[in-house]
């Protein structure tokens, strides 16, 4: 428990200060994306009539790069972080008796709590839109958790590997930027050959944006093969990481 208070004042205090002193605070984590959006809705939907099955619902496309570009940038930034975070803080791994996993967590739920707030404001855009208010949206901070181990667990392994070779941290953005088009989040996965398909559901991400747009937008249950996907990358995401940490964490301290 004291760990974990240690983790959630770390995150609390990293979201309160980004912004501090800034007119709009937390809005402008906002601006950012709901800009990408908008040239992303401009080009797809205006310009390449990108349709959404079954898109009847104003705004459609746009509600569903919502749904999925906010968490992406959580997760992109939690790597992009994540990868970095014991040499951030090498001088606290150094001399604090801690646990050096847990700056990898502060990081991940820093931006998770921006994600929450990036998506309060796509959920009353939609309600604006005339997509009714469903109960499906109960499940969405069980999604966020799952999205959350993922992406720690990521992070740690990234983050680990990234101690004893540098050259790790400069290839994540590569990286983050060639899955986020592996990704369905600009384009509907059904818009893609079927051949194609099917390697798009090798990536983690992908059932689980299914789950979080089903609930937010379809207001209906995850399809059973997302939850099968979901769960399968759980367990070996963190059978990775603990695996990672074995190997690799009683190190980290030595390096830095």
């Amino acid at each position: 428990m004291i760990f974990i208070g240690l983790v959630w004042a770390r995150a609390k205090a990293d979201f309160g200060s980004r912004y501090a002193g800034s007119a709009l605070g937390t809005l402008w984590n906002a601006l950012q994306p709901i800009l990408t959006i908008a040239v992303f809705s401009a080009v797809f939907e205006t310009i390449l009539r990108v349709r959404l099955p079954k898109g009847d619902l104003p705004f459609g496309y746009t509600l569903y790069l919502c749904a999925g570009y906010f968490p992406w940038l959580a997760f992109s930034e939690s790597m992009t972080l994540g990868a970095g975070a014991f040499l951030r803080n090498a001088q606290f791994i150094r001399k604090m008796p801690v646990p050096a996993y847990l700056f990898v967590a502060d990081v991940v739920l820093t931006s998770f709590i921006f994600l929450a707030v990036n998506f309060a404001i796509f959920l009353l855009l939609s309600i604006f839109a005339g997509n009714p208010v469903s109960l499906t949206w109960a499940l969405i901070p069980i999604i966020f958790l799952v999205l959350w181990v993922y992406t720690y667990c990521l992070g740690l392994i990234v983050g680990l590997v990234n101690t004893y070779f540098r050259d790790v941290g400069l290839a994540v953005p590569i990286i983050l930027q060639l899955w986020m088009w592996m990704t369905p989040i600009v384009y509907p996965i059904e818009a893609v050959p079927e051949s194609f398909q099917k390697l798009l559901m090798i990536n983690p991400l992908t059932p689980v944006l299914a789950m979080l747009r089903d609930a937010t937008l379809n207001g209906r249950m995850p399809a059973r093969h997302d939850l099968t996907l979901t769960a399968l990358w759980t367990i070996v995401l963190i059978a990775l990481a603990t695996l990672a940490w074995r190997r690799l964490g009683r190190d980290v301290r030595d390096l830095l």
